[in-house]
Parts: structure tokens; C-alpha cells; sequence
């Protein structure tokens, strides 16, 4: 029985082994085909995106639009991203785009919202497809010629020639010219600059039919490296003449008083045509639209957007001005040149102003007025004559530089701008200094330059927050350090000499006490003396003895006769004390009475 029901038991696992159903791992990915590696300005180039033909969905292709300029697709192009469909059996698309900057840039191929053709099952998302495209910067090639200018533009109306205005000038891009009505088409003529210049298009090929009314030009030119320039004339056709004129001559309506297109300070600006001679280098003309649709002409810097508008005052003096179209509003056009370089003064946008600094204007003589910033302890560190202007320079590169106004030079700026620590300094109404006239809050002390408040970067004039300087105190701090080097050389020297005297005088006393082997000492008691025996002389038994050992009285007349009459030999010795040697001497004792009864001792050697 239990034999059968395993073999039952075995049949039913295997049945269900056999009905579970089988998954597959499917890995698909995204292919891109066609991408270079490197390039350079004014390349083209296709590549191709592939799906798999299992999948559909979205794909997105993104780029940066800086860089690269979308030509053709699948889909319209919009701030740098392309999105389309991918439909089952027909995913690859092609899309070609043109390099218009140098750099590093990359283009990016995704899908999202994927879903298989055979099930309903969804994929999240796909690999992420990258390719990055070095391109190169066509001003690094030197081999290459960057002139793409015409020398000649002649417009004929069979044997006559039409009169250009302004005159013909290779920088610049826009003319104008009329014919009359009888003049029903013309030919245009051109001469490059460079003969390893193209050029690219004429308008109907050099032979152009005119309508009555305006009629444009276009004429482009292709540099060696790439780059292109278009110039455009446009020629008014005028209207057929009337056969006898039917109606009275109309008297045109006095001007209307212009109508200035900017307003700057005082003054009324408008924009008129730049002269040929004050083209500054690197610009060429271009169409500028103001923001009420007016077409003027301006200039356009050959390496950056910067628009440059040349402007006449109602005086008819006229300069130049810097053009921003996004907010339209104008500012004087400096332009400041060292050798082969220049630079070009700029309004900072609002993120681009620097920390740490306070907001003024600098009068550059010659040139104009432009904004500038300088540090807000600019007196403290003695940098009152440097200021920081935001510029662009020959290079179309934007960045800071410092002005010395001093000397009259600019350089490029790298270093970092600190904002000092502020700390709240007293108030007026703090009752612990109330009347301090050196609190720079105090709305009754008048400091140099108005109240010395800046209402933007309040405390930035508080002596509190002004941070400590080195340099002002490095002469004080290094003679401190001086003088009390010099106090504890004089102390050394002195307590060295000291020294030197103390040895020096153990050293005497003890030379006095090696000489004198037996001295008497004669005290007020003119009765007692005193011996101090020497240590080699004294008796053996009390060697070394210090001890002072009193003499018995004697009388002084007595002993000088016995120490005449008697000479002791140097053997005897009496008692336990020191041999006592007298000998015989020329010396003379001389006794005398002193006035207060006291006998006075004296030894005289002859």
C-alpha cells in the first residue's frame, strides 16, 4: 500500500513539473550607429537610433544645443531634446546634426514607457545610450584661413552700374540701392577675398529679376575653416510713373519730430549707421530688431553675442553702446586695449555680483563711466584704488578683472572673494554707551564719505567687523620683540658678571685663610685673644677643629721682653696648642695710651 502511493505521489510531481510555465530573459538595448568621435566647426553629420522590433515606445534623444544645431528627423527639436514614437517593425530613424561650437559635448539616447509587441508586459525603462564628440576649435588650426570677406560687389543694370549705399567696405554686411522702374532685373558680381574662400550662394545665381517694391540679396561667403558671412542688398524697384498726372501736386506733411529709440540719463539716443572708420575690429554689422519691431543696424562680435549699437545724441554726437536685447536696456561700450588684447566692459547679471564687495561707478577718463564693485574694507587694506569690472575679452570669454586706477592697468582676476565676518556693533540706544562718538551707528557722528551706513550690508562699516591687520602692526610687534631681546641680553651679561665676582672673591677668602696659619684676633676686650688654628697646625687630636680656643690673660710688656730674652725653638709646643714661633725681628711695639685708658697694639716692620 505505501509502495503505490508513492509511485502515485512521484506521477503527480512530475505532472506538475512538466505544466509550469517557462520564462524567458529577455535583455534588449537601444543601438546608435553614425556618432564621431571628434569634429569641427561646421560639420555635418547623420546617425542612426535602432530599437529593437520587439519593443515600442518613447525615445528620447537629448544634446546641447549650445553645440550642436538640429537638421533633420524624425520629430521637431526643442531646447535641446527630441522626442518620437517608436512603433513595432519600423524603429530606426536617422538624425543629422550640424557642430556650430568647439568643446566636449555628448548626445544621449534613451526610451522610457517601453512595452513588448508579444505580451503586455511593460519595461520601465532601457540602457541609456552615451557618445561624446570632441570638437575642435577651428582659431587652434592655424593652418586653416579664417577669411571668408569679399573684396569686390558690383551690381549692374545691363551697362550701368547701381550705386550702392553706404559704399562698398568688406566688413560691412548690409547695403541698399534703388532703380527705376524700367530696370526689371540685375546682375550681381563678386571678387573673395581669400582664394581659399567659397562662395557658397548668390541669390538666383548672380541674376536677379526685380519687383516693383524691395528686393533682397543675399550673398554668402564660407572660410576655409568653415565659418560663414551673408551680405545682403536690398533693391528698391520703384512703381510705374502715372502718364499725365490727374491730381495736384501733394505737399508732404512736415516731419513729425522724432522719435528717440532710448533714453540714457539726460540725453535722447538714436540709433543711426555706424561709419565705416569707427568699426571697431572683431564686429560686423548686422540687422538688430528693438523691442518695438524696429529694424536698425547694429554690430555683432565675431566670437560672443554681444550686440553694439552706435547711437547720436540731439546733438548729433554720436558713441556706442552695449545692446541687451532679453531685458532691452543700453549701456556706454568700453572697451579697454593692452598691445594685441582688449577687453570690453560688461554689466554683471544679478547672480554673477560678487560677495564681499559694494556696488558704485567708475569714471574711466577718455572712456566712460561703468559699473564696478569694490571691496567693502577696501581703506583698510589699502586697496582704495582697485576695483573689479566684469568684462569679455578679444576671446569672447566673460569673466572679472582688476582695474588699478592708479596706474591705469586692468588684469584678469583669479583670486576668491571673501566675505568678512560682520559682528553687531553697539547701537544708539545702548544703554551701556549711549553717547559713544566713535559708534559708526550713531546717527549724530558724521563719518567720512556721508554716515559711513551702507543700508545693503549693514555693519559693513563697524570697527567691530573690521578684521584685524596684520601689516598695519607688523613694525610696532617687531621692535617689541627687539627690546625685550635686548632687556634679557643686558640681564644675562649682568647676572654673569655677578657670578664672576662672587667666585672670584670665595677664591680671595680663601687664599687669605691658607696664608694666615696662626692669627691673633684682638677683640674690644683688649685682655683676651683669640686664636683660630690652622687645620694642618693644630693638635692631632683635634684635627680640623674650627673652634675658637681662648687665651689666658697675659700681660702684653711682659711677654714682648720674654719673647726678646727667650727664643722658643721650632720644636716646642705649649700644651696641646700649635707651635707658637717667635722670633727675634727688628720689630718695634709701640704702646700708647689712647684717651679713653685703652692700649693701642702696633706692629711696625723696619
Amino acid at each position: 500500500m505505501k509502495k503505490i502511493a508513492s509511485v502515485f505521489l512521484s506521477l503527480v510531481l512530475m505532472c506538475s513539473i512538466l505544466f509550469i510555465p517557462s520564462f524567458e530573459a529577455k535583455a534588449e538595448s537601444i543601438t546608435v550607429k553614425g556618432i564621431p568621435s571628434e569634429a569641427k566647426i561646421g560639420d555635418t553629420f547623420s546617425f542612426t537610433v535602432s530599437i529593437p522590433s520587439n519593443i515600442g515606445g518613447f525615445v528620447y534623444v537629448e544634446y546641447d544645443k549650445n553645440v550642436l544645431e538640429y537638421v533633420s528627423g524624425p520629430q521637431e527639436s526643442s531646447n535641446g531634446l527630441i522626442k518620437y514614437t517608436a512603433f513595432f517593425e519600423s524603429s530606426a530613424q536617422t538624425i543629422k546634426f550640424k557642430v556650430k561650437a568647439s568643446g566636449k559635448t555628448s548626445i544621449k539616447v534613451y526610451m522610457d514607457e517601453a512595452e513588448y509587441s508579444d505580451t503586455t508586459e511593460k519595461l520601465p525603462s532601457l540602457a541609456t545610450v552615451t557618445k561624446t564628440i570632441t570638437i575642435a576649435n577651428e582659431t587652434e588650426n592655424t593652418q586653416l584661413s579664417s577669411d571668408y570677406y569679399l573684396a569686390k560687389l558690383n551690381i549692374t543694370a545691363g551697362s550701368k552700374k547701381v550705386t550702392l549705399s553706404p559704399t562698398f567696405n568688406y566688413r560691412k554686411t548690409n547695403y541698399t540701392a534703388t532703380v527705376d522702374y524700367d530696370v526689371a532685373d540685375v546682375v550681381v558680381s563678386v571678387t573673395r577675398s581669400s582664394g581659399k574662400a567659397e562662395v557658397v550662394s548668390i541669390t538666383d545665381n548672380g541674376k536677379v529679376k526685380l519687383n516693383v517694391g524691395e528686393n533682397k540679396i543675399e550673398i554668402t561667403v564660407k572660410a576655409e575653416n568653415g565659418k560663414t558671412l551673408t551680405y545682403v542688398v536690398t533693391i528698391t524697384r520703384k512703381d510705374k510713373p502715372a502718364d499725365t498726372p490727374t491730381d495736384p501736386p501733394v505737399i508732404p506733411d512736415p516731419p513729425a519730430p522724432a522719435v528717440p529709440d532710448f533714453e540714457y540719463g539726460d540725453s535722447s539716443l538714436y540709433v543711426v549707421e555706424t561709419p565705416d572708420d569707427k568699426i571697431p575690429a572683431g564686429f560686423v554689422e548686422k540687422t538688430v530688431i528693438l523691442s518695438g519691431g524696429k529694424e536698425v543696424l547694429g554690430l555683432s562680435f565675431e566670437k560672443s553675442d554681444l550686440t553694439v549699437l552706435y547711437m547720436e545724441n540731439d546733438n548729433k554726437a554720436g558713441s556706442f553702446y552695449i545692446y541687451n536685447a532679453a531685458e532691452n536696456y543700453i549701456y556706454p561700450f568700453v572697451k579697454l586695449s593692452a598691445e594685441e588684447s582688449f577687453i570690453i566692459v560688461l554689466m554683471a547679471a544679478d547672480e554673477e555680483m560678487p560677495q564681499g564687495y559694494n556696488a558704485c561707478t567708475l569714471s574711466l577718463e577718455g572712456k566712460g563711466v561703468v559699473n564696478a564693485y569694490q571691496l567693502q574694507n577696501a581703506e583698510e587694506m589699502n586697496m582704495s584704488d582697485f576695483y573689479l569690472i566684469y568684462c569679455l575679452n578679444h576671446n569672447g570669454t566673460k569673466g572679472w578683472y582688476q582695474y588699478d586706477t592708479l596706474e591705469g592697468t586692468y588684469q584678469r582676476y583669479t583670486g576668491t572673494v571673501v566675505v568678512p565676518d560682520v559682528e553687531p556693533g553697539p547701537t544708539p540706544d545702548d544703554p551701556e554707551n549711549p553717547d559713544d562718538p566713535e559708534n559708526p551707528q550713531d546717527p549724530d557722528v558724521e563719518l567720512p564719505g556721508g554716515n559711513g551706513q551702507d543700508n545693503e550690508n549693514p555693519g559693513a562699516n563697524d570697527p567691530v567687523s573690521k578684521p584685524f591687520d596684520w601689516e598695519e602692526y607688523k613694525t610696532i610687534i617687531i621692535a617689541a620683540i627687539v627690546f625685550l631681546g635686548v632687556v634679557m641680553v643686558i640681564i644675562v651679561i649682568n647676572l654673569l658678571l655677578a657670578l664672576t665676582r662672587k667666585v672670584t672673591a670665595g677664591a680671595e677668602d680663601d687664599d687669605d685663610e691658607d696664608d694666615d696659619d696662626d692669627e691673633y684676633e684682638y677683640f674690644d676686650d683688649k685682655s683676651v685673644f683669640k686664636r683660630t688654628p690652622h687645620p694642618a697646625k693644630g693638635n692631632p687630636s683635634e684635627e680640623g677643629s674650627t673652634e675658637e680656643e681662648e687665651l689666658p690673660k697675659i700681660d702684653i710688656e711682659s711677654v714682648m721682653e720674654e719673647a726678646i730674652v727667650e727664643k722658643p725653638s721650632k720644636d716646642e709646643s705649649v700644651g696641646n696648642e700649635s707651635p707658637l714661633e717667635i722670633e727675634e725681628s727688628t720689630e718695634e711695639t709701640e704702646v700708647s695710651d689712647t684717651s679713653d685708658g685703652d692700649e693701642e697694639v702696633e706692629f711696625l716692620d723696619l
